[in-house]
């Protein structure tokens, strides 16, 4: 197990120390994307109540993992059938 690595991340103007054995660069651009969100429902949603947006980008994050996971599975689905005809045919 890795050692876990001190990050400081920036996200809607409070700085946050994350505890990790994650990439660093994935943790900036996961910051940067929770950061985004937050701004967009601060200003377009007109969301001032930070633990409403904060379950808001919550959601919204979780939406997309959701339809990337999918994704996933039809390219797998995909992958394995076409693995499937290929060994048929060579057979």
């Amino acid at each position: 197990m890795e050692e876990l690595k001190k990050i400081k991340v920036v996200i809607f103007g409070k700085n946050y120390v994350v505890s990790t054995d994650e990439n660093e660069e994935d943790v900036f651009k996961a910051a940067e994307q929770v950061d985004f969100l937050l701004k967009k429902f601060a200003t377009g949603v007109s969301v001032k109540d930070e633990a409403k947006a904060t379950v808001l980008i919550a959601l919204q994050l979780a939406m997309d993992l959701v339809k990337n996971k999918k994704t996933q599975d039809l390219w797998q689905t995909k992958t394995n059938d076409l693995t499937a005809l290929l060994d048929s045919e060579t057979e």
